[in-house]
């Protein structure tokens, strides 16, 4: 029998309010929510019917059917009930469809009765930019439908878990934000962007880098562009890479542009919960973007030959590159061939322990002054 104790009520309002900080303790919460449900499954996280896309704070499925959950939404006698639904309210199956109707759907029969659950319950949260929030719940095993009893529980909890979610994304926006300024005073431009490179978010160094004339980088019509066109195709494929359900990786790259020269440093990290950051999306990636074609401070080159027991030729490379200069432009302008500077610059990823050129070039970049002794 579904009931919350005095205790239970204590324990998930310190969970959540945890969560607001630490995302570990989702889990802690839905613990307890599992307990006073007497449910099997819980997940907490938001989707988008547009996209299709979904970004989970928790969730008790298998991946496989965390992933099949979206593709399944057409058939889902729920999924418009649940998009209709008041914020704040709670439902369950029965209310939406007979439940022998139900369990003949395909939707049951692909989702839930492989997961051996029979009855589910759905909790609107929040509702922003066409994203709902749910907390949804399933039950398996002996235990009987969901029913009025659950409904009552989760109205108990309801406001607290709303207030969690909206604390949550104003710590996430801020943390964001401070982020952005403690790169910003560094320099480095710092951005959010959808999965189709849409910007939905831009620190000042990162404005400044996308509205200088001859930049490898553009904003145009509200979209992070790369100028070079075969630069734009790695750059979108890196951008697949980071949007990618599951196995989502990060990736670095330099752009140039293609007339001036002018060079920067991408890093492309995968974003899964852009709207707990305030943003109007779920999947996206934050990039990191570093001006490359800033002018050498005295002395960089005898500063790297020492730190990292380079050749001259190799510290000549290295610095080459960390002004944003073009491997080719290298060996052209030295009068030797690309494979000559590609074997000079695998000795370079050797001794400074790097394995891809835009990381060879953040770390020469941050090479500090030798003290004086």
């Amino acid at each position: 029998m579904a009931e919350t104790s005095p205790q239970d009520l204590t324990d998930l309002s310190n969970y959540l309010y945890g969560a607001v900080f630490d995302d570990a303790m989702w889990a802690k919460a839905a613990e307890v929510v599992r307990r006073a449900t007497n449910s099997q499954h819980v997940a907490l996280g938001f989707f988008d019917y547009q996209t299709r896309q979904q970004s989970m704070l928790h969730g008790d499925c298998e991946p496989e059917f965390e992933r099949s959950y979206r593709d399944l939404v057409d058939i889902n006698p729920l999924a418009r009930p649940m998009q209709a639904m008041a914020l704040g309210t709670a439902l369950v199956d029965q209310q939406v469809v007979a439940h022998g109707d139900f369990e003949r759907s395909a939707f049951f029969d692909l989702w839930m009765r492989p997961q051996q659950m029979h009855s589910a319950m759905m909790h609107k949260i929040s509702t922003r930019d066409r994203i709902n929030g749910y907390l949804a719940l399933n039950r398996g095993g002996k235990g009987g439908k969901y029913d009025r009893r659950e409904l009552l529980v989760i109205d108990e909890i309801s406001s607290t878990l709303a207030h969690a979610v909206t604390l949550r994304v104003r710590f996430g926006a801020r943390t964001m934000a401070q982020t952005g300024q403690e790169l910003g005073g560094r320099g480095i431009g710092w951005v959010a962007v959808s999965g189709t490179g849409k910007l939905i978010w831009a620190n000042d160094a990162a404005e400044a880098l996308l509205a200088e004339p001859g930049s490898a980088i553009s904003g145009r019509l509200g979209a992070l562009r790369v100028v070079h066109p075969l630069q734009m195709r790695e750059f979108m494929a890196a951008l697949q890479r980071a949007n990618v359900p599951a196995g989502s990786i990060g990736t670095d790259m330099i752009a140039t542009h293609p007339e001036t020269g002018n060079a920067v440093a991408l890093s492309i990290i995968p974003a899964r919960n852009l709207f707990v950051q305030g943003l109007p999306a779920l999947q996206g990636a934050h990039i990191a973007i570093r001006d490359l074609s800033e002018r050498l401070p005295p002395g960089f080159e005898d500063r790297i030959r020492a730190m990292f027991d380079l050749t001259p030729k190799e510290a000549a490379l290295a610095a080459a590159l960390a002004s944003g200069r073009a491997l080719g432009d290298v060996a052209r302008s030295n009068g030797v061939s690309i494979l000559t500077v590609r074997t000079q610059l695998g000795h370079l990823f050797r001794k400074t322990d790097t394995r891809q050129q835009s990381q060879l070039v953040s770390l020469l970049l941050a090479v500090e002054p030798l003290p004086q002794m």
